[in-house]
């Protein structure tokens, strides 16, 4: 059989109910195996029947037990402690040996009667006593265990230590006289709030039960993280607490194993998302880079070969193809300088030259560079300045901010855009605004190599996909917070640069 507490039920029947043919064929009903002799076993032939490991024994007396049953009920107790006993009297007769019966080992008794309604009570009562004892037996066995594997430990109703289990002692490095009559103080780590403690008191005070993950700290300085679980007893009478039993389990392992499978996620992440960062940057920089330069190849190519042949050309027509080569050119020297740039913030090697200027002058200058691309993409551009304004900041690395921003809101555009300067409460405030699509994932678009409208083709993408994520490093560097909104005026975009102003630059902005 194995396990006597096996789902399968095996019944030993001893004694003259094992002759009886109703009895035993009612038994097969209930159990999973019967077995059956009608003496009660000696020293040989208890060895089969103990090696099967029955459930259920059932010693049946008709007359007055024989003195052999005491000495297999002894033995029973020895071999197999956890079998249920059940005994059987048939006659009344064998009443007047009950109370010996019980005084040595019984679990369970009862009187036969031959109808069958009572055999089938009989069995119910039998089974239903074994469940429970499996049931009890469990959940001891349970509790065994939890408490050999758990950092056990009960206090007074002041918190005092009055007893602590073995493990308590294995996982802390402390010795039990070390801490018997203590407060649990000493394990407290110094990271820990001591707004959890005093959560953790208002809770068990109040005959609560509390639970919660605690940094501890041990004896020799090293920690471990616990989910803590403190119950506290209560007297049913009078409603006052006894004690608090607190329940440790030491999950430093799994936390620790937890974050490096998350790190390990976290990474493999990171990893795909720079490899799709990468083959999208050189897809799109590629086509920055190759446009222009075509451009700059086919009109000195144009111009070459009409001296080379001396062919005449308008002079309007010179200077066009010369300005667009000087546009191209400048174009791919900005996309180059962005990418050196940005390494360098990255590594952290961007060095910035701090002024003090007026806002109004450098946006006014970004804007009067932008205003050829404006008309390109035939953009009107309107500023509303703040007061005199000053600013103490990289005026060039400003200037870049607000460069990639309105470069983005003419690209992306569609007639106007907007920029306001205002001071509120002794912070900065600019806002850029255009009457575009709007951008739907607003914290996505700052991520490098990003851009809004996966639907849209390459062609259709106007950037490199780096030039917001240059604004987040910079202005993270340079102390500003930059958002995106939807556009209340215009009805597309709104990118808020904001930045606190230095007492001096405050006073600078009221003259």
């Amino acid at each position: 059989m194995g396990s006597l507490f096996s789902e399968a039920l095996s019944l030993l029947v001893i004694g003259p109910l094992g002759t009886n043919g109703f009895f035993i064929k009612e038994a097969f009903h209930f159990f999973d195996e019967v077995y059956v002799t009608h003496d009660i076993p000696n020293d040989k032939m208890s060895a089969p029947f103990f090696a099967k490991k029955p459930n259920i024994i059932l010693i049946s007396i008709d007359t007055k037990a024989p003195q052999s049953v005491y000495m297999y009920l002894e033995e029973i107790k020895k071999i197999l402690p956890h079998t249920l006993i059940v005994i059987v009297f048939q006659e009344t007769t064998a009443v007047i040996c009950i109370s010996e019966l019980l005084e040595t080992r019984c679990d369970f008794y009862t009187f036969f009667h031959k109808d069958k309604q009572s055999i089938h009570t009989c069995f119910e009562n039998i089974k239903s006593t074994y469940l429970s004892k499996k049931e009890a037996y469990m959940m001891k066995r349970y509790f065994q265990h939890l408490m050999e594997n758990s950092i056990v430990s009960q206090t007074d109703t002041e918190g005092n230590i009055t007893f602590v289990n073995d493990h308590f002692c294995t996982v802390t490095g402390f010795k039990r006289h070390e801490i018997m009559g203590k407060n649990h103080r000493f394990m407290r780590h110094p990271s820990t709030n001591e707004s959890v403690y005093a959560s953790m008191w208002k809770t068990i005070s109040s005959g609560e039960v509390w639970r919660e993950r605690v940094l501890n700290q041990n004896k020799d300085g090293s920690e471990f993280w616990a989910d803590t679980l403190i119950v506290p007893f209560v007297d049913e009478a009078s409603g006052k607490i006894l004690e608090f039993t607190a329940i440790r389990r030491d999950i430093t392992k799994v936390l620790k194993e937890k974050k490096e499978l998350e790190a390990k996620a976290l990474l493999a992440k990171q990893e795909l998302r720079i490899a799709s960062a990468k083959e999208a940057f050189l897809s799109l920089f590629s086509h920055e880079l190759k446009t222009p330069l075509n451009t700059i190849i086919n009109f000195t190519h144009y111009l070459h070969s009409a001296k080379v042949e001396q062919k005449t050309i308008e002079e309007a027509r010179e200077k066009h193809l010369l300005g667009e080569i000087n546009k191209s050119a400048s174009l791919m020297l900005s996309n180059v300088t962005t990418i050196l740039d940005l390494q360098k913030l990255r590594a952290q090697k961007l060095h910035y030259t701090l002024s003090t200027f007026d806002v109004k002058c450098a946006i006014k200058k970004v804007i009067l560079e932008h205003m050829p691309l404006a008309n390109e993409y035939k953009r009107n551009i309107d500023f509303l300045p703040c007061s005199d304004t000053y600013l103490h900041t990289d005026e060039y690395r400003f200037s870049q901010i607000i460069a990639n921003i309105l470069s983005n809101a003419i690209k992306y555009g569609n007639s106007h855009i907007l920029l306001r300067c205002e001071v509120i409460e002794n912070e900065l405030c600019l806002c850029i605004e255009d009457d575009g699509k709007g951008i739907k994932d607003k914290e996505k678009v700052f991520e490098l190599f990003e851009q809004d409208g996966d639907e849209m083709t390459l062609m259709q993408k106007k950037g490199t996909g780096i030039g917001l994520y240059f604004v987040k490093l910079l202005c993270e560097d340079l102390g500003f917070t930059c958002s995106i909104e939807d556009s209340l005026s215009l009805g597309g975009s709104n990118f808020v640069l904001k930045k606190t102003l230095r007492k001096t630059d405050a006073k600078n902005t009221r003259r």
